[in-house]
């Protein structure tokens, strides 16, 4: 008998009916609820209630009486586990129906009526209140919530069509779409792989039958990406590039967003990471912008790693860090979660240990307490492979562990990040794996070229020889690696070369090669140094010759690419875009931007910029920063600023470099770059190659700058040669409007009155009178005589264009109501002259 019995047993069945009904509302009831009910006398409730707050079960709100709120000390589980299945499904009906009833349309309800809607067993009405509640869940950042119920949505709806054999009605068949679309992109999240390619497959048999291309561009977005988790490449990028071609090209909103992102991502899969980096910055254009939605972010984390990959670490911690920064302002911990795992992958990925083991342990938290699976086994098998590389096998295995948190068949789905092959090959070898990795190393021996992009191919293959095939002879490795590395070298995969490069020293070593192993360790340090200097092993540094260690000189590297960043533009915006791309490049800068001078020269605004975008311009903290280049661009030396910046974290360390843009005598902006370490030497001579970029910057700004403003001015020559052409061929002097009667000498009267000011003229008459004569007169005679006469078809405007075509562009024109109306204007403003005595001009 448990301890709550005797007091169960002092209630009559109608109070313990009523307590029951009570359950279901988990946050608070009010006895208001209830009192209308016929089936509840006031006696019964008012008892009931009386009974539950002597047994300390419930309080009153202080400031909402009669309003009831349950204590720590009621047993919720014990009492729920009382009420048959069935009854208890009646139970949350009643409480829902109470809810809609009470309080309609509040946000507060429509999750907590969602929820009884849920476990009293989902109606067709139901629908749409418990899709607009997780779509409520998942824009405040609460995304198991929201996952929670789609998938509740989504199955029950599957189970309806299943029953109706398969065909969905058209009402269904929209909110599944729309519910698929939001749990799909969720699954960077929440991945279930398995049950989310089924949904998928069922949405898109109904977003043919409904005939929404959009809805089905959609889709095999989404489709590919559940491909792409899964480890099936080739499918994945198929149905990118089927979903690309039925988006509408023209119309650049968030589907053609997400498309063109899904672009760069699939020439990542395909291996091609240059073309993946070209892609996504090509999506940027020359101002970098954080994106709202969730999912593009994610897919923008993903392409980090592809950046550090092709020797860009500094870039792809830039675009984790501007992504970091905006779920902080935003609150998004499920967002924050995976920028901060990201963030220790690409720390782990360069060997910056100490960093890496800083952002994963954050990352743990926030995953932890927000429920975001992925992010947790990201961090944790980092963590983990931090262990590994430190000899510590058992720590390595207790956070191995966090795999636990995925589904089996959403396991794949990590394979897609290089540091996951370490950890679990080492711990598998080593027959300390707290999970069962046999199946999922027989599948990646099974995997075939063809099968897999030839990066991933590389690094699974790389590491089998490395880790697994220890007993292997030595010659047959480096035979074999040989050809990998020939395939990473035209892939661009600059770091994953490096670290191949490294074990082939080692094994050259092993079969006293000592020529070819220093040949090779030479190689890994050229490719290693400026990207990950911590990744090259201290031990082979004997192999470098003296002057292989120090900094090979660049400048040829940095002349070519810059030359052709400054040469190759057909105007500003497309200027300033390869600018600012190749100086990150060269520089290995976190966070770029090139701020220029205004009309006015306190005012600077930045037109070009890298993972700084104009919100954190905004932020209070910036504020230092903005007036520190603000005092470089006054500087009339210009002169190069340097200084580091330090935070109360050890993470928030950063190096500035502001170098002023001068052209000639005068400095027309500023060059910011600031980053945690630099791929680019800051010794004294490169510096000062650095500023001489810097004015070669501002001269081809200052040109792109005149060529727009030429191309600008020939445009408007070649319009006005147009109308001055017309002037001539219909030219008619004043004179033309002759004849001595009393109506001629007014409208002589009224020209002469009007042409001097700036008023707007109405010359309304019938066909054939000579409107526009008068018009043309009214010119002549006014200041503008030496300007185009533009004459405009007012039938070709569209009603919304007429007053901002006719009225909108002069000093002092017409602001008014304008409208149309019987063939004719009429224009509400007491500053209208109007030349309405005149109705037609009498004969010559």
């Amino acid at each position: 008998m448990s301890r709550n019995e005797p007091f169960l047993q002092k209630m009559s069945e109608e109070q313990r009916d009523l307590l029951f009904r009570f359950l279901p509302f988990t946050d608070t009831f009010s006895i208001d609820w209830f009192s209308g009910l016929t089936d509840m006398p006031p006696s019964k409730l008012l008892g009931t209630i009386r009974f539950l707050e002597g047994q300390q079960w419930i309080t009153e709100r202080e400031d909402q009486p009669g309003v009831y709120g349950w204590t720590r000390k009621f047993p919720r589980e014990e009492l729920t586990s009382r009420v048959d299945p069935s009854v208890w499904h009646l139970y949350c009906r009643s409480a829902a129906d109470m809810l809609r009833r009470n309080l309609p349309g509040t946000a507060e309800s429509l999750l907590r009526t969602a929820r009884l809607c849920v476990q009293a067993g989902i109606r067709e009405d139901d629908l749409e209140g418990i899709f607009l509640a997780a779509l409520q869940e998942e824009e405040g950042h609460k995304i198991s919530s929201a996952v929670e119920l789609y998938d509740c949505l989504l199955e029950h709806i599957e189970a309806l069509a299943r029953e109706a054999g398969g065909i969905l009605p058209p009402e269904f068949g929209r909110i599944f779409v729309q519910t698929i679309e939001r749990r799909a992109s969720l699954s960077l999240f929440h991945p279930n792989l398995k049950k989310i390619n089924a949904f998928l497959s069922t949405a898109l048999d109904a977003a043919m039958a409904l005939g929404d291309i959009r809805a089905l561009a959609s889709l095999h977005l989404l489709i590919g990406q559940n491909f792409w988790m899964a480890f099936q490449h080739e499918r994945a990028v198929e149905h990118f590039d089927t979903g690309w071609g039925m988006i509408d090209q023209g119309e650049k909103d968030a589907l053609y967003r997400r498309g063109l992102q899904l672009q760069a991502l699939a020439a990542w899969i395909r291996g091609d990471l240059k073309g993946a980096v070209q892609a996504y910055e090509d999506s940027l254009g020359e101002l970098d912008t954080v994106a709202a939605d969730d999912f593009s972010q994610l897919i923008a984390l993903h392409l980090a790693l592809c950046y550090t990959q092709v020797g860009m670490p500094q870039r792809g911690l830039g675009i984790t860090e501007a992504i970091h920064q905006q779920a902080k302002r935003a609150e998004n911990g499920p967002l924050l979660s995976v920028a901060l795992a990201t963030t220790g992958v690409i720390f782990l990925e360069i060997r910056q240990l100490k960093n890496s083991r800083i952002y994963f342990d954050m990352a743990l938290e926030v995953a932890r307490r927000e429920g975001i699976p992925m992010a947790e086994v990201m961090a944790g098998i980092g963590l983990s492979n931090i262990a590994c590389l430190e000899g510590n096998l058992e720590e390595a295995a207790e956070h191995f562990k966090s795999l636990w948190k995925l589904r089996k068949s959403s396991w794949y789905h990590t394979l897609n990040s290089p540091h996951v092959f370490e950890a679990g090959y080492v711990l598998h070898r080593k027959g300390c794996s707290p999970v069962e990795l046999e199946s999922v190393i027989n599948f990646l021996y099974s995997l075939e070229m063809g099968q897999v992009n030839p990066f991933l191919y590389s690094i699974i293959r790389h590491r089998q020889i490395l880790v697994i095939e220890r007993e292997k002879p030595p010659v047959e490795k480096i035979s074999e690696l040989v050809e990998i590395e020939k395939s990473l070298g035209a892939l661009g995969a600059v770091l994953e070369l490096a670290k191949l490069q490294i074990t082939l020293t080692r094994l050259f070593l092993q079969t006293n090669n000592w020529r070819m192993a220093e040949t090779y360790a030479l190689k890994a340090w050229e490719a290693a140094k400026s990207v990950a200097k911590d990744v090259f092993p201290r031990e082979l540094f004997p192999l470098l010759p003296q002057e292989g260690i120090g900094e090979k000189d660049r400048l040829f590297d940095l002349v070519v690419e810059m030359g052709e960043a400054l040469t190759n533009q057909k105007n500003l915006e497309q200027l300033l875009t390869n600018v600012i791309t190749a100086l990150t490049r060269l520089t290995g800068a976190e966070r770029a931007a090139l701020f220029i001078k205004g009309k006015d020269p306190r005012d600077l605004e930045m037109v070009a910029s890298r993972n700084l975008s104009q919100e954190t311009l905004r932020d209070e903290r910036f504020g230092e920063t903005i007036q520190r280049i603000r005092i470089a661009t006054e500087d009339p030396g210009g002169h190069l600023m340097q200084y580091d910046l330090s935070g109360p974290d050890a993470i928030d360390f950063r190096r500035v470099i502001i170098t002023p843009l001068t052209l000639g005598k005068n400095v027309i902006g500023a060059l910011y770059q600031d980053s945690r370490f630099f791929s680019f030497d800051i010794s004294a001579g490169r510096l000062k190659l650095l500023s001489a970029l810097a004015s070669q910057v501002a001269v081809s700004i200052d040109r792109a700058q005149a060529y727009d403003e030429i191309a600008r001015l020939n445009d408007r020559l070649l319009q006005e040669n147009v109308y001055y052409r017309e002037e001539t061929e219909e030219f008619r002097p004043f004179g033309d409007i002759i004849g001595n009667s009393e109506s001629v000498v007014q409208i002589h009267r009224l020209i002469a009155k009007v042409a001097p000011t700036v008023s707007t003229v109405l010359i309304h008459g019938e066909t054939g009178v000579g409107k526009e004569l008068i018009a043309r007169a009214i010119h002549r005679e006014s200041p503008r005589q030496k300007g185009p006469f533009i004459r405009v078809n007012c039938a070709a405007l569209p009603e919304s264009l007429i007053d901002s075509e006719l009225f909108g562009h002069e000093k002092g024109a017409f602001t008014g109501a304008i409208k149309m109306k019987a063939g004719r204007f009429e224009l509400a403003d007491h500053g209208t002259i109007f030349l309405d005595e005149v109705s037609e001009l009498p004969p010559a």
